[in-house]
């Protein structure tokens, strides 16, 4: 019996790395809007995939492994308060919808009111290891991203000490030691039990392959739509920097173009994955492409195609053609 009370005493002093404030304010009246707070590199992603596996609805745009609304980001940073204002009214029609923005701290004060019933989860990482990884993937200045981190953390707390809302803070290294644990306090926090508590768990990993080739300071993202005779089409944009990305277009793996992806196109904007929706480009080729025909496109400056290429050209038969191989003329 002393045992048993032993080992129950010495669980009540294990660091879950988690804790929760003012929870008394916790209300279940929807819409519920969850806000990650945390430094750039300081483990706001890997919160954001779990609360996306949960059914936390992270905004149009919001693709993995970030999981960042970059519309409604934008809009905050730039100050656009009203396209902010009807983005966030927009997103209450979800409900939990989530947001996902590192430096949030900056503008949180601000919006924390027009954000209704919101719970914040802020996270915590290890400064050095925070900036390390930030010198990794953009050669940021060590000292300098981990004075930036510490600072961010200082605004974190002192927001969240002054406005008493509910939060779940959150150290990045336990999460990691241990994951259940982590997705269990946060789909109670969040009020999303029945999410994908697998998938959120398995979502959990330290450096991802997928997050160390995406935040790769040319990193960009973009996808070849279509591929004709004379044209060639898609869009693309740089995930860090804020212009239009230029777009290189090889055919045969010889460079026949290049071409900034500054079109507009409506279903871009109408998801969410452009701000303004000019990220697209249009292409009309000088020699037409003949049966065989490869064609790459990729952002100058990134190794990687974007999605959809390289495609391969296949030329479309003529009417006369068709009706020449139906009725089989022309064969030995």
């Amino acid at each position: 019996m002393a045992h048993t009370q032993r080992q129950a005493a010495l669980q009540d002093l294990v660091n879950s790395g988690l804790e929760v404030l003012n929870s008394e304010k916790l209300s279940p009246e929807p819409p519920i809007a969850i806000v990650v707070l945390g430094a750039a590199r300081g483990g706001t992603s890997a919160v954001a995939a779990c609360l996306d596996a949960l059914g936390v609805a992270m905004g149009r745009g919001a693709l993995p492994p970030v999981y960042e609304d970059l519309e409604l980001a934008l809009a905050i940073e730039e100050g656009r308060e009203t396209d902010a204002l009807a983005l966030i009214n927009s997103r209450r029609h979800s409900s939990p919808w989530g947001y996902k923005r590192p430096g949030f701290s900056r503008f949180v004060e601000h919006y924390h009111h027009a954000l209704g019933n919101v719970r914040y989860v802020s996270v915590f990482r290890d400064p050095l290891a925070t900036a390390v990884r930030a010198q990794l993937s953009s050669e940021a200045d060590l000292l300098g991203t981990m004075r930036r981190t510490l600072e961010e953390h200082r605004r974190s707390q002192q927001f969240l000490n002054q406005s008493g809302a509910p939060a779940l803070l959150v150290s990045y290294e336990k999460l990691l030691e241990n994951p259940a644990a982590f997705v269990d306090a946060l789909a109670e926090f969040c009020g999303c039990p029945q999410g994908d508590r697998e998938r959120a768990i398995a979502s959990i990993e330290a450096s991802p392959a997928h997050y160390l080739d995406h935040t790769r300071n040319n990193k960009s993202r973009g996808r070849l739509d279509i591929v004709e005779r004379r044209r060639i089409r898609g869009w693309a944009q740089y995930l860090t920097y804020r212009r239009q990305a230029e777009v290189a277009i090889e055919v045969n793996g010889r460079e026949v173009a290049r071409v900034v992806a500054d079109q507009y196109r409506e279903d871009l904007e109408e998801m969410g994955i452009s701000a303004d929706g000019r990220c697209a480009f249009d292409f009309e080729l000088r020699e037409p492409l003949q049966s065989g025909d490869v064609v790459r496109v990729f952002v100058t400056g990134d190794p990687f195609d974007i999605m959809n290429s390289p495609l391969t050209y296949q030329a479309s038969k003529h009417w006369w053609q068709r009706l020449v191989s139906r009725i089989g003329l022309g064969r030995d």
